[in-house]
């Protein structure tokens, strides 16, 4: 039988409990680094979000304006063909681009969503509104008239407005795509569905 003497039996004792110790030590050392973590993801995830979000409603603010300058600019239109109609309403070509003017004007009061469509739509309505001025400008007596010289005035400077406004979406709209891409964005647009957002270019 091993004789066992009481020294080595509290060596052994004090070795297994600070060996114990040691274990307990890494096991908490370890869970409240997962925590630490764990908090900062979500901490960087709530940041992304909110800088995300910022900058979108940012954007439509921005759409809001320049859909509102844009739709004034449509709601001048019906004066302005009046105002035409009274010296030049045998014109032939006249009747024609009005048809046409008016059919445009419709579809882009209907589309108020940012994006190619009203894109191309607005274009179509700044070359329809540019050939009925020119065809205007023809007539002397539409030329000395009050009304559609302010008509004609108003429309060239909201053109300069719209532009403007135009420049400032797209600047927003190029900052939110570009913070979008950004390595530490990418998992917040996407568990968000945030995309890209596409500019508009007036003319």
């Amino acid at each position: 039988m091993e004789f066992v003497c009481p020294g080595q039996t509290h060596t052994w004792l004090a070795l297994t409990l600070a060996r114990y110790s040691l274990t307990l030590v890494s096991v908490e050392n370890i869970i409240f680094i997962v925590i630490g973590v764990i908090i900062l993801a979500i901490f960087a995830f709530s940041l992304s979000v909110i800088h995300i979000r910022t900058l979108r409603d940012e954007i439509n603010i921005r759409w809001y304006n320049l859909v509102d300058k844009l739709q004034y600019r449509q709601d001048l239109l019906p004066l302005l063909i009046e105002t035409m109609r009274g010296f030049i309403s045998d014109n032939d070509e006249f009747k024609n681009k009005v048809n046409l003017l008016i059919d445009v004007r419709a579809r882009a009061g209907k589309n108020t969503k940012s994006g190619m469509k009203k894109m191309v739509v607005e274009h179509d309505l700044s070359r329809k509104i540019a050939e009925l001025i020119k065809l205007g400008d023809i007539n002397g007596d539409l030329r000395r008239n009050t009304i559609y010289l302010e008509l004609k005035k108003d429309i060239n400077d909201m053109r300069a407005d719209i532009e403007k406004l135009s420049s400032d979406f797209n600047t927003r709209v190029r900052k939110h795509n570009n913070v979008l891409h950004r390595p530490y964005n990418i998992v917040p647009a996407l568990a968000l569905s945030y995309k890209r957002k596409q500019i508009f270019e007036f003319e």
